[in-house]
């Protein structure tokens, strides 16, 4: 889970898709639009529901994604701009439980253009925003889209679903962490090799474990697995990190807590295990950090255990 909105709407994964595999999602019900001015984010103030949302609404019938974000950006804020960039789509869960995505545009003016709300506008107001001034209450998903597709978009953490081609990406820059084997006599450097990878790739796949790629910005970190599944009960998680360069910043226990989300909400899993190798003190850290807790050890492994709860 990404964020949740008070509606009980729930922003659950960021797809990194081309605007010609829309066609592949269903339903792509809605689009955003986030504009840039000077580094700071075009925003409504959404009279109806009283608060602040970035340019958005539903797609209509026999309108495109792209037409859909160009038209509800100039209906609700009066701003006139065809030349936006996609940006991907959001997996969201509505209020009713329901699974939609919905595809979201960047774009930038060089300045804001008139602005003339007449009764019965959604929008009864609008302003340029820095994402982080207190100005009221904003939608929460809206704030987590656009600080992931434009307005934070460096250092943005967050998992998507690996795909093959993401994953030969991922072992290009990969390197082995010698503190990851127990006998550091053994160690070796990884070599990359297409075969390799797409061997790797079959493994998972005949395993039935669910990969997420972490994403920092728009560079793969790391990589999530979800193993040994057992449908509503339990399974157990594992997390690496690509390489030294994504360490020691917080992203492997930022990657961990969404894990942890994504086993109870989305894979509603009740209870996820993980193990580290005893001289892992750092993996153990985080882990405990996140809210696991320790359940036992042998003599290469100390175990934990995290529980949902009710």
């Amino acid at each position: 889970m990404l964020a949740q909105n008070k509606s009980g709407w729930t922003l659950l994964e960021y797809l990194k898709v081309s605007e010609e595999e829309i066609e592949n999602y269903d339903p792509v019900t809605g689009a955003f639009a986030v504009i840039s001015v000077n580094g700071e984010f075009l925003i409504g103030y959404n009279s109806w529901r009283g608060q602040w949302e970035f340019p958005a609404g539903r797609i209509e019938q026999g309108e495109t994604a792209r037409e859909a974000a160009i038209r509800e950006l100039f209906e609700e804020t009066h701003q006139t701009q065809r030349d936006l960039d996609f940006a991907g789509l959001f997996k969201v869960r509505d209020s009713k439980g329901i699974i939609k995505y919905q595809a979201i545009f960047t774009g930038e003016l060089a300045e804001l253009q008139a602005f003339n709300p007449t009764d019965g506008d959604e929008m009864d107001k609008i302003r340029l925003w820095d994402l982080k001034e207190d100005i009221g209450y904003v939608d929460e998903c809206d704030l987590k889209m656009a600080e992931m597709t434009a307005g934070n978009r460096d250092r943005a953490i967050y998992l998507t679903s690996m795909t093959p081609e993401m994953y030969h990406r991922y072992f290009k820059e990969y390197e082995n962490d010698p503190d990851l084997w127990l006998d550091k006599t053994k160690y070796v450097p990884y070599e990359y090799s297409e075969e390799k990878v797409d061997q790797y790739i079959k493994r998972q796949q005949d395993l039935k474990r669910k990969t997420l790629a972490i994403m920092c910005g728009e560079e793969i970190a790391g990589e999530v697995i979800i193993k040994n599944i057992e449908e509503n009960k339990c399974a157990t998680l594992g997390i690496c990190l690509k390489n030294a360069a994504y360490k020691d910043h917080g992203i492997g226990t930022q990657a961990e807590k969404l894990a942890i989300e994504y086993v109870f909400h989305e894979l509603n899993i009740p209870v996820l295990y993980a193990d580290s190798i005893q001289p892992n003190t750092r993996s153990q850290h985080v882990l405990e950090k996140v809210g696991f807790k320790y359940v036992n050890e042998d003599a290469d492994f100390k175990y934990y255990q995290i529980d949902r709860g009710l």
